[in-house]
């Protein structure tokens, strides 16, 4: 696959696209030293390649953190504005680093209200694709900010993801579990994972948190059981890493 992408990169230099799935290839080898530096090149070459910029994002993640990671996600509201002649009625980013700064019920139940009519406004004037774009952006920033352990602002990004789209959404409903999750509230994770897979019987991620949920419940064959049906979808390194667990656990239970 990487002589591939070469390839076609030699052919068509002006395409970012191929250069992407470079990147891409040299992340699932891990080599993440020299994906990362392809795909700066990539977002300064190519500044309002959205695609990119949201790559590089999680690129950063690895390499260097969340806090890089969430400077990376500003950069892409800010290029998503350029790219499609729109603005924010409101910056969420300090909505959000308002909202955790110890203000109160009611104040942050009024930034919620701004974050909603927000959201109307902009997908009632924005066409599809800016949509969609806006709406991978502001998922992208709460999964950084999951990453950071901050639950509150992971809630609030991914509510403004929610916002614009129209009808229950089975990603965003597997990532507000997995803020439920590991903020220690089990039950709401629990009924958010449970329906996500009422609506995408086939989520892997939704399979395997709901089995780690399981596992802390100490209800080890239901964990296994959804454990092993995201193994059927693919090559998935955390359900294989919790089978392994839930296999010590049992040896420990018999003790």
């Amino acid at each position: 696959p990487t002589t591939e992408a070469q390839r076609a990169i030699a052919m068509d230099p002006s395409d970012y696209r191929s250069s992407l799935l470079l990147v891409l290839v040299l992340s699932a080898q891990r080599l993440n030293d020299k994906a990362l530096t392809l795909c700066e090149r990539l977002a300064r070459e190519f500044p309002l390649a959205l695609e990119v910029l949201q790559t590089r994002t999680r690129l950063r993640l690895k390499q260097s953190g969340s806090e890089d990671a969430l400077m990376s996600c500003r950069q892409c509201v800010a290029a998503w504005q350029s790219k499609y002649g729109a603005s924010l009625s409101i910056d969420l980013f300090s909505s959000i680093n308002l909202a955790v700064s110890g203000s109160s019920e009611g104040s942050k139940s009024g930034i919620e209200t701004q974050l909603r009519d927000n959201a109307s406004s902009q997908a009632g004037r924005m066409d599809g694709e800016a949509v969609s774009s806006l709406v991978s952006i502001w998922k992208l920033t709460g999964e950084m900010f999951l990453s950071a352990g901050r639950f509150n602002d992971a809630r609030m990004s991914f509510k403004e993801a929610n916002l614009l789209r129209h009808g229950k959404c089975p990603q965003l409903l597997w990532c507000f579990g997995e803020v439920e999750r590991r903020a220690g509230h089990k039950v709401k994770a629990r009924s958010l994972f449970e329906t996500a897979l009422s609506i995408e019987p086939q989520l892997p991620e939704a399979l395997e948190s709901l089995g780690c949920v399981l596992v802390e419940e100490r209800q080890l064959p239901q964990a296994e059981h959804y454990f092993k049906l995201s193994l059927r979808l693919g090559d998935r390194p955390i359900a294989l890493r919790e089978l392994g667990v839930i296999c010590q656990k049992r040896r420990e239970y018999e003790r």
